[in-house]
């Protein structure tokens, strides 16, 4: 039997400004993927953005709102002068278990959207969305890291995880938050 397996098969994001739509597709390989580019060049974006879209910024530290950087939120350069001013960003994610099973997640950078995660079963970067099932799962809300419409919940189905139960503040048991072994897999070196 394979071991627990999450890959990323292909990061999208696509931001709508006053300028148009912006954005970037990354393909990612197996095995350990480095992102190297000059400052400002959207390396942190990117990082944070996987996080963002599997629902784990409580891996950041407590943050109020989206922990996208502002060229996902607010503005972002279009050239050495002039800004394009964000409406709102889609980050898109190709992921792939141990199975060889394909989802395609979707979350959306505005504030009252932020806490929905499209997931389509099969590879919709890839291929396209067309014929896809969707289904629609809550996270960073409460009971979406146990309830079945949860993402977290369906996130550690989807990737084989059996996550310990923990005895929460009023005694009551629930499984162990995804956040809490996820920053092991995360490395971000800023300096």
């Amino acid at each position: 039997m394979r071991g627990l397996r999450l890959k990323i098969n292909k990061l999208r994001i696509e931001t709508s400004t006053d300028h148009g739509l912006f954005g970037v597709e990354i393909p990612f390989l197996d095995g350990l993927n480095i992102i190297h580019a000059e400052n400002t060049f959207g390396k942190s974006t990117c990082l944070q953005s996987i996080i963002f879209a599997l629902g784990l910024e409580g891996v950041l530290g407590p943050i109020k709102g989206t922990p996208l950087k502002s060229a996902l939120t607010r503005a972002l350069r279009v050239n050495e002068v002039e800004e394009a001013l964000v409406s709102s960003s889609n980050v898109f994610l190709e992921l792939e278990n141990n199975l060889g099973e394909i989802i395609t997640i979707c979350r959306n950078s505005k504030t009252e959207s932020s806490g929905l995660v499209k997931v389509w079963f099969g590879p919709g970067v890839s291929k396209g969305f067309n014929g896809l099932q969707r289904r629609d799962y809550h996270v960073r809300m409460p009971g979406s890291a146990f309830n079945e419409r949860g993402f977290h919940t369906f996130l550690a189905e989807f990737l084989s995880i059996n996550l310990p139960q923990v005895v929460k503040y009023d005694g009551t048991k629930c499984p162990l938050y995804l956040e809490a072994i996820f920053c092991v897999n995360y490395v971000e070196q800023t300096r």
